[in-house]
């Protein structure tokens, strides 16, 4: 049986990988991983997000709704190694921002670095639907965006057996 035959019919579809990075209520930051990501309009640009629940990215985003914004970081191929530690481990048990700053990996503004782009947004809407719920967020800003890196993708961690 070939690896694609192999893949859960979800994972089946290439998609980019972002980190979202979202503040808690003393100002903390904590990044994860997200996938399940999808610019929505052309004008004002806006994405709809799934964030899964009982993480500390839901927590910051979900339970803290006076604090709207965050950063959606999307990762390069350079940036690979980061799924293990931003996806795989909670921020609810694990401090990501100590291990990013300990391996110099933010800017001073505390972005991850050789991202391919970044931007700032806030969020318009919540959705509630099940293992994930959703955001609708707008797009504030452009904080980078690095043409040279190139786009970090769900086949990449497959190929690499981070994800099945």
């Amino acid at each position: 049986m070939s690896e694609i035959k192999k893949r859960r019919v979800w994972n089946r579809v290439n998609e980019q990988v972002y980190s979202l990075a979202t503040y808690d209520i003393e100002g903390k930051i904590n990044m994860n991983i997200a996938t399940y990501v999808v610019p929505i309009t052309m004008d004002i640009k806006r994405y709809v997000i799934a964030v899964y629940k009982n993480t500390q990215t839901y927590k910051n985003i979900f339970e803290n709704k006076n604090n709207k914004s965050f950063i959606l970081q999307a990762l390069s191929k350079g940036q690979i190694n980061l799924v293990k530690i931003l996806g795989k481990k909670s921020g609810l048990k694990y401090d990501k921002q100590k291990y990013l700053e300990k391996n110099n990996l933010l800017t001073e503004s505390e972005y991850l670095k050789n991202s391919a782009f970044i931007l700032e947004m806030v969020i318009e809407k919540y959705i509630e639907v099940g293992d994930h719920d959703l955001i609708i967020a707008k797009v504030l800003s452009v904080l980078e965006n690095n043409y040279d890196k190139i786009l970090l993708n769900t086949e990449d961690l497959q190929n690499n057996k981070i994800i099945s």
